[in-house]
């Protein structure tokens, strides 16, 4: 931001012949596009208190409005309604029309990748720009190893019509390090530019620089160890002369740039140690043998997916044979809490939501599969026509679900409408329990106000990150 204030300031004082639109921002996909909005101006933050003020959203008690209220105030990033940069979102609006000057008569104008990839996108061509900042570049901005995608296509011709560029990224390699090395690179300038920066940041200087490089998990990396250390080094100083890395050492006026959340969260890890001799597992193997017949002890995806389930509830072998899902949201009328309470993993969940609700934090629960979530989210759905045993209801739970656009499940449709309360709430810190889907759910959302995070089963390291991203984690 201090960047492009800046900027602003010097295109307003020199007063160049040819006008330029101050900055093109090219956000990877659009969860990323809300943060950018509430810091390039306070507008989207108090169209959403006002939106708060009238009511207008009908999922919202009216503590969950005054504490949402508390939270947009403290986000605001300016001093004045008036102050900040102004902004085209073309991913909401379309494109933008073009001014007598060749600009397109804002500060930012901000479009997804995506924007690149058509034809239809040739429009952001038709004005310069001072500058040119993609967020997430890495993921789409490295191409492909044998292709040069249309999104490339079009950003190379980007490349010629701006003064500045900036990629912003937290992980610039993330499979082929020397495809990737080499592709990031191209991507910062046009090849005249990082010719003049120094002969290895050219296109060929870039491929005779990675030529020898071998990675450290092949075989012939230790009899040319020397020569790869040499090959990186020579990598890395060429990366320093057109990267600004931040990391944990990072200070700005004495304040550290990064918070490593992940550092600072309490995970439980702790394996859960049956007392029944084994019974549970016994009975667990034998209904599964009864369930998938002579291919039940073959270790497939297929097991590891229905153990999943099964281990948090036998109901799943009969929730698996329906056919419809009326039938599946019936197998949940007579579950109860003793039942529930049965099964060591889903009585250490109602153990620790318990816990987490004495000392009133909210809790997030990963789920992997359609009964995972059936199973959490069933306090929901029964609420009004029963009192018989409900998991949340019975322990005086709040609950909400986040995942696929307008999910189904026990006789409810879950719409946008109620999964963008529930993240409010969660935003509020007013919601006791958020059932979020790991495969579907909305990647990026601000679930802030939540203090933990429990997986009903193993989440990969690269979707835990995005999931969790500044929200501190309890496992």
């Amino acid at each position: 931001m201090n960047f492009l204030l800046h900027l602003r300031q010097q295109v307003k004082q020199t007063q160049p012949t040819q006008r330029r639109t101050l900055c093109l921002l090219v956000v990877y996909n659009a969860p990323l596009i809300p943060a950018w909005l509430k810091s390039l101006n306070n507008l989207n933050i108090i169209k959403l208190q006002r939106a708060c003020q009238k009511k207008k959203d009908s999922h919202l008690d009216e503590t969950s409005v005054e504490r949402l209220q508390g939270v947009l105030e403290e986000e605001k990033c300016w001093a004045g309604p008036d102050n900040g940069l102004t902004v085209w979102n073309a991913h909401a609006h379309g494109p933008p029309p073009l001014t007598k000057d060749g600009t397109f008569g804002y500060d930012v104008v901000l479009i997804t990748a995506s924007t690149l990839t058509r034809a239809a996108g040739n429009w952001v061509l038709n004005s310069k720009y001072s500058t040119i900042i993609a967020d997430e570049a890495h993921d789409f901005l490295r191409g492909q190893q044998n292709s040069v995608s249309n999104t490339l296509k079009m950003w190379f011709q980007l490349l010629n019509r701006t003064i500045s560029t900036f990629l912003l990224t937290g992980s610039p390699f993330m499979t082929n390090i020397c495809h990737d090395f080499v592709a990031m690179t191209k991507a910062i300038a046009a090849n005249d530019k990082r010719t003049n920066w120094s002969p290895d940041c050219s296109d060929e200087g870039l491929d005779h620089l990675v030529s020898g490089y071998i990675g450290v998990n092949e075989k012939r990396y230790d009899k040319a160890l020397e020569q790869q250390k040499e090959i990186r080094k020579k990598m890395t100083g060429t990366l320093a002369i057109y990267t600004l890395r931040r990391d944990e050492k990072s200070r700005i006026r004495g304040k550290e740039v990064m918070k490593d959340y992940f550092a600072e969260c309490l995970n439980l890890e702790d394996p859960l140690v049956p007392e029944d001799g084994g019974q549970e597992a016994m009975k667990r193997d034998v209904l599964y043998q009864e369930f998938r017949g002579i291919g039940a002890k073959r270790l497939t995806q297929q097991r590891n997916d229905d153990m999943r389930c099964l281990c948090f509830s036998h109901r799943f072998i009969q929730w698996e044979r329906c056919k419809s899902p009326a039938q599946r949201a019936a197998v949940w009328d007579s579950y109860t809490l003793e039942e529930a309470s049965g099964h060591i993993r889903t009585a250490a969940l109602i153990d620790y939501l318990r816990e987490k609700k004495a000392k009133q934090d909210g809790v997030i629960i990963y789920v992997q599969r359609r009964f995972q979530a059936e199973l959490c989210v069933k306090a929901e759905s029964f609420k009004k026509t029963s009192t018989n045993g409900q998991i949340c209801q019975l322990l005086g739970l709040s609950f909400g679900f986040i995942g696929a656009q307008d999910t189904r499940m026990l006789r409810l449709k879950f719409s946008d409408a109620s999964q963008k309360a529930t993240i409010d709430k969660c935003r509020a810190g007013t919601l006791d329990v958020a059932v979020c889907s790991v495969q579907s759910a909305k990647n990026g959302c601000n679930l802030q106000g939540m203090s933990a995070m429990v997986s009903l089963g193993w989440i990969g390291r690269y979707m835990e990150e995005i999931q969790a991203k500044g929200m501190r984690t309890e496992l």
